[in-house]
């Protein structure tokens, strides 16, 4: 039954590992892009004469 508990916590640990990796390329993802909106906006204003 030990055993059992063991498989079962590294499959839960790995799991969670797997997810905290997926969370750090989602806010990564977000970052790349609240940085693009900027030069975008910057630009925008520049066509627009701002």
């Amino acid at each position: 039954m030990a055993e059992l508990d063991a498989v079962s916590s590294g499959i839960g640990f790995a799991s969670l590992g797997i997810q905290i990796l997926d969370s750090f390329n989602k806010l990564k993802d977000f970052w790349d892009l609240v940085q693009d909106t900027s030069i975008e906006i910057a630009h925008l204003m520049q066509v627009m004469d701002f």
